[in-house]
């Protein structure tokens, strides 16, 4: 478990300090255009938002959460490396490939290929931010190809002394964007013996960076509210399936000979690079630093412990949730630690472990 700590850097897009007194208000600027004072950013970060979460967040969610106070009670971090191994379907696929060329078949021809194999393991906070891949391939899948990532899920409690409620917090963030775009899994669960869900406290959301590839830049922050759709709940808690955005495919043409404007791509202004009077070009702008959280409130039953279980499964294989499937949350789920799914289904998932954040003794 990770140790809390309360000691954060926030990077924010603009700083202004109101020089009028001696104890001046600090007012940031997020992302998205958002004026908040230092006292509505603390208050967001004891409600187990990350200041990576804050920089991105939208107005619906700051605008609902900025005046609540709260205190940081317990707090669970995890660094995961995943590893998926996929082999062709038709073993007459790879004849006479070596693994450059069957990596490059697989870029081209997903549907020819088949998951095998997900394996994970915990990593610490140096080795994710430096992107240090640690799981060796096994040899026992032949032949193959694999996709890496590294992720991190984190499951916060905080107390609210006003409604003397407890929050329920997940924040899931993907290093890197994977390849597979389907519908995930999300949710947080505790024990009914302790504590009840709050009917319409729930809320989930989505943020991200558009990577233009052609301008080799950010050229937009995304985003989407996900608290509309439906809610998968029991007594142990919520969940929620959120489809992961996909990238945006774009083309770019030019035409100097008649003035228009040339090719503005990076790639096309690189010295000694001599480029057609006429063309086109498809690039791709890039969903990249993906960020979900999710959270609801908790009202006392006994009252001797709070707990909650965070999971984030995601989709490896093509779902696409309709009434028919039937997703039960629970504090002992084989997905997770909370979901249970029929095995048709839980198998199109990655199977990540979850964490689990407690409280004993609660102020309730």
């Amino acid at each position: 478990m990770k140790k809390l700590n309360l000691m954060f850097t926030f990077s924010i897009a603009c700083l202004f300090v109101f020089s009028s007194t001696v104890n001046a208000e600090i007012i940031n600027t997020n992302k998205n255009g958002i004026i908040m004072t230092q006292k509505e950013i603390n208050n967001l970060k004891n409600l187990g938002f990350s200041f990576d979460n804050i920089d991105y967040m939208d107005e619906d969610i700051f605008f609902a959460n900025k005046d609540i106070e709260a205190t940081l009670e317990s707090q669970e971090k995890k660094y995961i490396e995943t590893l998926y191994i996929y082999k062709p379907k038709n073993k007459l696929i790879a004849l006479g490939l070596n693994p450059i060329e069957l990596q490059a078949n697989f870029e081209e021809n997903e549907d020819d290929y088949v998951l095998d194999k997900v394996i994970h393991k915990e990593i610490n906070e140096k080795q994710y931010n430096n992107g240090e891949y640690t799981i060796a391939v096994p040899y026992d899948v032949n032949p193959h190809v694999v996709g890496r990532g590294m992720k991190t899920l984190t499951t916060s409690i905080s107390y609210i002394s006003a409604s003397k409620r407890y929050r329920l917090t997940n924040e899931l963030i993907w290093k890197e964007s994977p390849k597979n775009r389907y519908e995930d899994l999300y949710g947080i669960a505790g024990n009914p013996a302790q504590q009840n869900p709050v009917s319409g406290s729930q809320n989930a959301y989505g943020s991200w960076d558009i990577y233009d590839t052609c301008s080799e830049s950010i050229i937009a922050n995304g985003g989407s509210n996900y608290t509309s759709k439906s809610w998968y709940k029991s007594s142990f808690g919520y969940g929620i399936n959120i489809p992961l955005p996909e990238n945006y495919y774009k083309t770019v043409k030019w035409d100097t000979k008649y003035g228009n404007t040339p090719n503005p791509c990076k790639d096309a202004q690189r010295p000694g690079l001599t480029l057609p009077s006429r063309g086109s070009k498809n690039y791709t702008q890039e969903i990249q630093n993906m960020k979900f959280t999710m959270y609801y409130d908790v009202i006392k039953v006994t009252g001797t412990s709070v707990d909650a279980f965070g999971s984030y499964q995601h989709a490896v294989d093509s779902i696409t949730f309709t009434p028919s499937i039937s997703v039960n949350i629970t504090n002992n789920g084989t997905l997770g630690g909370i979901f249970n799914l029929d095995a048709t289904y839980s198998k199109k998932f990655d199977g990540m472990e979850g964490t689990h954040a407690q409280i004993l003794n609660p102020k309730w």
